[in-house]
């Protein structure tokens, strides 16, 4: 029986959705139905273009906000992980 071997640009096409998949999360929107949300964002890739640079920009933002937030609820949480993890040891010479 032979394994499936992928190559390196599917892996990273997964790697890439499964991304999506998590802004999607981080949005709130995980729990809506498939359909709902494709409408949705066919809706939004029609209406995007018609944007100022501003707007976007704007728009950018609240998510690279919402993006470093994140991050930094991930590192605290590691390093909280990290601390309950680590035991007092006491080295004497006697």
């Amino acid at each position: 029986m032979a394994l499936y071997q992928h190559t390196k640009e599917q892996g990273l096409r997964v790697h890439h959705l499964a991304n999506l998949g998590g802004l999607l999360a981080i949005a709130g929107l995980d729990q809506q139905p498939p359909d709902l949300l494709l409408g949705t964002f066919l809706e939004i890739a029609k209406r995007l273009p018609e944007l100022s640079a501003a707007r976007l920009a704007e728009i950018a933002s609240i998510g690279h906000t919402k993006l470093d937030e994140r991050a930094r609820a991930k590192r605290e949480w590691k390093s909280r992980q990290r601390a309950k993890d680590r035991h007092a040891v006491t080295l004497t010479s006697s």
